[in-house]
């Protein structure tokens, strides 16, 4: 995907989840993928704004 898209970003909300539901055997890749993107802050301005965005 980072060779297609100038950024590819994910939630530190996606990153938790996939980390706490993810085997023994994946969590090597998943560290590795997490360390390759840019991984989002979620705080509160960051959920007003997604909250806003799922309200218009």
């Amino acid at each position: 995907m980072t060779k297609i898209y100038n950024l590819f970003a994910v939630s530190i909300i996606t990153e938790y989840e996939i980390m706490i539901g993810a085997k023994a055997e994946e969590i090597d890749f998943w560290k590795d993928f997490f360390g390759r993107v840019t991984i989002l802050p979620f705080d509160k301005p960051a959920n007003d704004i997604a909250i806003e965005s799922q309200n218009n």
